[in-house]
């Protein structure tokens, strides 16, 4: 199959060194990845850019996951068809570019696609639902400091497609402090 768009892979990070080469290996169906580096003082950089990422680091203070989205979205060639919002914690099931190629039109604004929250141990889904983070180029913004969501900001209607076979899984770092969600959630109220 002959790749029909130009496809980008878009996310933020800091100190995922640890997951840079399985991100990397399931984004590869990209045209481009992009990440915007939050401040890490381990390896990650080095390693996204020896695997072919395109990397930026931002100053984010007080730290907000909006603000890094978009600052990200942003860095995104302005020739891109879609773009895949991702996050080291999640994997894309493999030929997930086929299955978001076909569902996508020219006028499509946003595709949704099944979304694995949580994971039982035999690799069955335990929490899942559809989500939305694949985007037309333009005409999108993140909002709220946690938890964010994509505002549409384009002109017209937006036009929704549902990604038939694409699947994100998500296998959350339980070594990670979430204590930075606290603040982020008082502030969104």
């Amino acid at each position: 199959m002959s790749n029909k768009y130009k496809v980008c892979v878009y996310a933020i990070c800091k100190n995922e060194e640890k997951f840079v080469d399985r991100f990397m290996d399931h984004v590869s169906e990209a045209d481009i990845v992009i990440v915007t580096d939050t401040g890490s003082t381990d390896n990650t950089i080095k390693k996204l850019k020896e695997r072919g990422a395109i990397v930026h680091s931002i100053y984010a203070s007080p730290f907000r996951f909006d603000y890094s989205r978009n600052e990200c979205l942003k860095l995104i060639p302005g020739d891109i068809d879609i773009c895949v919002a991702a996050d080291f914690d999640d994997v894309i099931e493999a030929g997930w570019r086929e299955h978001l190629e076909k569902a996508w039109k020219k006028d499509t604004t946003r595709g949704l696609y099944l979304y694995n929250w949580s994971v039982n141990d035999d690799g069955s889904p335990a929490v899942q639902y559809t989500w939305e983070r694949i985007h037309a180029r333009h005409g999108f913004r993140w909002i709220y400091p946690t938890h964010e969501v994509l505002e549409y900001i384009g002109g017209g209607v937006e036009k929704q497609v549902y990604i038939e076979g694409m699947v994100y899984n998500h296998y959350p770092d339980k070594t990670k402090n979430r204590s930075l969600n606290l603040p982020l959630l008082k502030l969104a109220i």
